[in-house]
């Protein structure tokens, strides 16, 4: 989200294209980004870990400025929790400059996924996140391999029933089905709506239908075709 001013991750929460209209969006290839790429910003990243070992980890986050690292206890988001933070700022391999960057031991369990999010905000300067872990049995802290890594959520391909105009009804009508639960959907440039699945009075002409979810988000261009009645003569 870029445009933003501060450095609080309240900044970035509160602001009014958050979280359904970001300025983009893109596939991250790790868990640390690059660096010094830009000022008044904000981040969002989700994804899913999922170790290879069972035991004990230990979460670092590293981030510049305000950075929080949210970890779910399994694949779903509505189960995260706050684990690391970094108040301030760091520099991309500085570990302990707060005590907070640092979680609690977390028990996983290998081949299960775990949702992670992170969220960071940028005023001006410096700027980038990583997140970092030391696995069971190491006393390395290192970047969350990519091998561990995929995306949090593929939203599925939705069935759009298109009800086009008639000579009694001049508008069409659309009905959204296949989705999970918890999707938002937008109709051309309106407001975000949550489980909204039938939109009706669409005039003639193109529109683009748009659902989001955990942050992602795909737009679907449909048509609404003009019906014009032929007078009959009299």
């Amino acid at each position: 989200w870029t445009g933003i001013g501060g450095t609080s991750i309240t900044d970035l929460t509160n602001n009014a294209n958050y979280p359904n209209n970001p300025s983009d969006n893109s596939i991250v290839a790790g868990s640390v980004s690059t660096w010094q790429a830009a000022d008044n910003y904000g981040v969002r990243v989700t994804g899913v870990i999922t170790p290879s070992q069972t035991g004990n980890y230990r979460f670092y986050v590293t981030g510049d400025d305000q950075t929080h690292l949210f970890l779910s206890t399994n694949s779903s988001s509505a189960n995260k929790a706050l684990i690391a933070q970094v108040p301030g700022w760091t520099n991309i391999t500085e570990f302990t400059k707060y005590t907070s960057q640092k979680s609690a031991l977390i028990s996983l369990t290998a081949g299960q996924d775990y949702y992670v999010e992170l969220l960071m905000k940028e005023g001006g300067g410096g700027d980038g996140w990583g997140i970092y872990w030391v696995a069971p049995g190491s006393s390395a802290i290192v970047a969350v391999p990519v091998a561990r890594l995929s995306p949090a959520v593929q939203i599925p391909d939705p069935t759009i029933s298109l009800t086009q105009a008639t000579c009694t009804t001049p508008t069409g009508s659309l009905t959204i089905t296949n989705l999970p639960a918890g999707f938002s959907s937008r109709l051309d440039n309106g407001a975000w709506t949550v489980n909204k699945t039938s939109y009706t009075g669409i005039a003639a002409g193109n529109h683009t239908i748009s659902i989001s979810l955990d942050g992602c988000s795909k737009s679907t261009p449909f048509m609404v075709s003009s019906f014009v009645q032929t007078p009959t003569a009299i």
